[in-house]
């Protein structure tokens, strides 16, 4: 197949270039979905944008193609690009075929793997492991258009992350401080004891040792150490989740972060802590799954 790539049209040269802001990031991207068409002969998607020097990019243009197919009538070239303080690296170039000559990009992003697809729906630029997407606070992602050529958006969705809220201790020490003049024996440290969860489908994020804390009208779980899954994610005294307090004597609605930090787990959820006062079970009905964790032994509430 012999393809051949034209260039902007004269008419085009002397077209104004327009950028559209299609979305702009916000703290803690994980996860995002941009889908756009454009019928131009050359156009640009750009995203990570901090400034006119720094972004990453595909460039889109249209080709002649000297081939015979009875389901693909065009084909376009795709350039990735990343730009970084001026200067342009090509980090790869494919060709991608296309019934229409609206052709469609779309660029997902899932935790920290980004994938490109072409108009014809295949993942493109596999072997490119440097990208990014939505990675930087405040960036955006635009479309680049000559003149007024029209372009639609399938969608732009971003998901953040449920906020790392921190709770009002800088060091374990000064937790430690509090809890030892504490009077409340619901708060205290806890660490994994055991769980019951299916093979499939479940998995713990870590063998955590965590914190109960009075805040207000309930307490909250802050992480103190432990995290495996996401463990870049997580900090010391990072909310984990918040006990809720029922009618019932150390019986709480529970409230829990998943270890990517994408949920927040409610439903059907409780916890209690036994008539000893020293295990904590997290229950999740729907999940079929418990975990346990047993009061340290440093803390001044533990069994005598």
């Amino acid at each position: 197949m012999l393809t051949i790539c034209i260039g902007m049209m004269a008419a085009n040269a002397k077209s104004v270039w327009t950028d559209s802001v299609l979305c702009v990031a916000g703290k803690d991207v994980c996860d995002a979905d941009i889908h756009v068409l454009c019928k131009a002969p050359a156009w640009n998607l750009k995203w990570d944008v901090i400034d006119d020097a720094n972004f990453s990019m595909l460039r889109i243009k249209r080709c002649s193609a000297d081939f015979n197919d009875e389901i693909y009538d065009n084909i376009s070239e795709l350039t990735l690009i990343r730009t970084s303080h001026g200067h342009e690296e090509i980090l790869g170039k494919e060709k991608v075929p296309h019934k229409t000559l609206m052709l469609g990009v779309r660029v997902i992003k899932t935790d920290n793997n980004v994938i490109i697809r072409g108009g014809d729906g295949r993942n493109m630029f596999n072997n490119c492991r440097r990208l990014t997407f939505m990675a930087t606070e405040g960036s955006e992602c635009s479309i680049h258009i000559p003149g007024k050529h029209p372009f639609k958006i399938i969608r732009r969705r971003l998901w953040q992350r449920v906020p790392g809220t921190i709770i009002p201790f800088n060091t374990i020490d000064s937790l430690n401080n509090y809890l030892a003049t504490s009077n409340d024996t619901i708060e205290g440290i806890w660490e994994y004891m055991d769980r019951d969860m299916p093979e499939l489908g479940v998995t713990l994020g870590g063998f955590y040792r965590i914190a109960t804390v009075k805040t207000g009208d309930h307490y909250t779980i802050a992480l103190i150490n432990n995290a495996k899954a996401y463990a870049d994610i997580w900090k010391p005294m990072q909310t984990k989740g918040r006990l809720l307090p029922t009618i019932f004597k150390n019986h709480f609605d529970l409230e829990w972060i998943t270890s990517n930090r994408k949920d927040t787990i409610s439903q059907e959820t409780y916890a209690f802590i036994d008539e000893n006062n020293a295990v904590l079970t997290l229950k999740f009905p729907l999940l079929n799954t418990q975990i346990r964790f047993r009061r340290c032994i440093m803390d001044k509430n533990a069994p005598k």
